[in-house]
C-alpha cells in the first residue's frame, strides 16, 4: 500500500483494512463481531480486568481477549519497533510508528484520523498514549518530513500487521507486566483460490474450517483463533516470529497498555 504524503489533503492516504489474505480477496466481508463481557462495558475493560487478576497465568480467555484487541488495532502491536526504552527505539521506526496509530489506531470509524494533519502537538500525544511521557528532539525521518512543527509521511509500502497468540505472560512488582507472543503474518500475495495453490499455512487455515474454498474475514480470523487456542497450534500452523513486550496499565481501558520494551525474534 502506497502512502501519498501531505501535498494534497483532498485525497488522503488510504489505510487498508487490517484483514487476513482471505479477507483481501474477500474484501467485503463483514468485521468478526468482538465478543463483550457480561461482567464489563467493553472488551477491552474485560482484558484489563484479566490482567489484574491476582492468579495471572495464560488462558484461553488472555489469549482470545489478546488477539482480538490486537485485531482490533492491528498496528499497535505489529508495527512495534524493537527498543529496551522508548527513548533508545530507532528514531524511523518510532515515528512511523506513532503516525500509523495517529491516522488509524482501531478498525473504527470514529478512530479514523486519514484527514488530520499530524502535529508536533498531535504526535506529542500520541507518544504519550502508547509510551507515556518520554524525551525526544522533533525532527524528520526515513518515513516522515517535519516542517513548521508538521509531520507528514513519505509515499512507501510500509505497513504491516498480523496475529498474534499469548505464550507467556507475568507481572513484577512495580506493576510491569512482561508478555510473550508468537506472531503469525502473511504476506499480500499469499492466498490463492485455488486450495492446492495456497501456502501450508492458508491450507491449514482452510483445512481447520473444512473448507478449500478461499475464506471471508470473519470466519479466517475465527479459524486462526480456534487453532491459537489448541496446545499444538504452533504444529499446525508456522509462526513468524517471537515478540516480548514490556508494559503498565495507562488507566486507558480502550487504549490500556504503555510499552516499555520490546523485542522481536524470528522462528
Amino acid at each position: 500500500m502506497l502512502f501519498s504524503g501531505c501535498a494534497d489533503k483532498k485525497n488522503p492516504v488510504t489505510i487498508p483494512d487490517a484483514s487476513s489474505p482471505e479477507g483481501i480477496i474477500n474484501s467485503k466481508a463483514a468485521q468478526a463481531p468482538t465478543e463483550r463481557s457480561t461482567d464489563n462495558n467493553t472488551p477491552e475493560s474485560y482484558l484489563v480486568s484479566l490482567l489484574k487478576h491476582d492468579n495471572l497465568k495464560v488462558s484461553e480467555d488472555l489469549i482470545s481477549q489478546f488477539f482480538k484487541y490486537y485485531r482490533m488495532n492491528p498496528y499497535e502491536l505489529a508495527m512495534l519497533p524493537a527498543f529496551a526504552s522508548p527513548e533508545q527505539a530507532d528514531w524511523d521506526q518510532f515515528t512511523l510508528y506513532i503516525y500509523m496509530n495517529f491516522v488509524s489506531p482501531r478498525n473504527e470509524a470514529k478512530y479514523e484520523n486519514l484527514d488530520d494533519v499530524l502535529t508536533k502537538e498531535k504526535f506529542a500525544k500520541t507518544v504519550n498514549k502508547y509510551f507515556g511521557r518520554i524525551n525526544y528532539t522533533d525532527r524528520g525521518s526515513s518515513y516522515l518530513t517535519y516542517d513548521n512543527g508538521v509531520y507528514c509521511i513519505k509515499p512507501g509500502d510500509t505497513m504491516r500487521h498480523g496475529y498474534y497468540r499469548l505464550t507467556n505472560i507475568s507481572k513484577d512488582t512495580d506493576g510491569i507486566y512482561t508478555a510473550v507472543f508468537d506472531g503469525l503474518f502473511f504476506g499480500e500475495l499469499e492466498s490463492s483460490d485455488l486450495y492446492e495453490d495456497a501456502t501450508p499455512n492458508i491450507k491449514a487455515i482452510r483445512d481447520a474450517a473444512g473448507t478449500t474454498e478461499a475464506m471471508q474475514k470473519a470466519e479466517f480470523e475465527k479459524t486462526v483463533l480456534d487453532i491459537f487456542l489448541k496446545p499444538n497450534y504452533n504444529q499446525i500452523l508456522r509462526m513468524t516470529e517471537k515478540v516480548t513486550i514490556q508494559f503498565t496499565l495507562s488507566g486507558d481501558d480502550t487504549f490500556p497498555f504503555a510499552y516499555k520494551s520490546c523485542k522481536i525474534t524470528k522462528y
